[in-house]
């Protein structure tokens, strides 16, 4: 059988501190957004993409495979998208009333902090204090993702999972998380989990349909390998199973899927490492 050209082969990354653009609008529902494969969102996905959530810009004037229509490529919630636009980089379809804003040469963060004490934290969706204050109650965690001047943005963990610029009313009213003695840890939160998830689950269904076809030339009936994800603290496992005689003919697999991989954790405080057929993504504890 054909070496099938999908499977990870990812080099070890660090957390290092970087910047980023980014782009931040009120509606996605009122854009025109195309997968990373350049196919338009469905209805869900449309709707399960928060209000504010940022875009970070890998490429703002990019030409699609059909070389007639231009987007802006980005990363929204560490998923490729591509934003279309006009020629002269207006976004098609989108009002001219609602919210939409750029942000150049943003410090990523990637660190969590616990609420002790009822607004104490306060996020705004507009910067740098506009569109309404969301109030963050005892409890609660909010995600700093990037700072742009004085300012950080981040997202709400638990509840609706809003986005917005954070202000601090109490300064003794919030704790940044700890793993363990070495100092704080992002966890992984559902966003991840799931987007990780979610790209595993297009990856067999790939396997499924080449060893369906496959099968159907040859009158075998072999069975098609299937990634599988396990979560335990801190620590994702992605292990590929399969007869042995398949994941041989695994090994010279493209780096396709493993880019991806990897782009989700640039910049962020994980770790992706390789050993055979299984990947393993550690949170990276910091020093304060």
């Amino acid at each position: 059988m054909p070496k099938l050209f999908i499977a990870f082969t990812i080099i070890v990354s660090a957390f290092t501190a970087r910047s980023a653009d980014y782009i931040i609008f009120e509606d996605y529902t009122e854009l025109r957004i195309r997968d990373r494969y350049q196919q338009e969102l469905s209805n869900a996905r449309y709707r399960a993409i928060r209000a504010y959530a940022p875009v970070e810009i890998i490429e703002q004037t990019a030409l699609l495979g059909d070389q007639l229509t231009y987007a802006l490529k980005g990363r929204i919630d560490g998923q490729t998208a591509y934003i279309i636009t006009g020629k002269n980089g207006t976004f098609t379809g989108y009002p001219d009333d609602k919210y939409v804003r750029t942000f150049n040469n943003c410090r990523e963060v990637h660190d969590t902090f616990e609420i002790s004490s009822s607004r104490s934290f306060v996020l705004y969706p507009e910067y740098p204090q506009q569109g309404g204050a969301i109030p963050v109650d005892a409890g609660a965690q909010v995600q700093r993702i990037f700072k742009f001047g004085n300012r950080y943005f981040g997202k709400l963990l638990t509840g609706d999972k809003q986005y917005g610029w954070i202000t601090i009313r109490n300064a003794s009213g919030w704790h940044k998380k700890k793993g363990n003695d070495s100092g704080p840890s992002v966890e992984f939160t559902d966003d991840i989990v799931q987007t990780i998830r979610h790209r595993l689950t297009e990856i067999n269904a790939t396997y499924v349909d080449y060893f369906s076809f496959f099968n159907d030339l040859t009158g075998k009936h072999k069975s098609s390998p299937q990634w599988q994800l396990a979560q335990r603290e801190n620590r994702l496992t992605c292990s590929l199973h399969a007869p042995q005689s398949i994941l041989r003919q695994l090994k010279e697999s493209s780096t396709y899927v493993a880019q991806e991989i990897e782009n989700l954790f640039i910049g962020k405080p994980f770790t992706v490492t390789r050993d055979g057929q299984t990947i393993t993504i550690s949170a990276v504890h910091q020093n304060q």
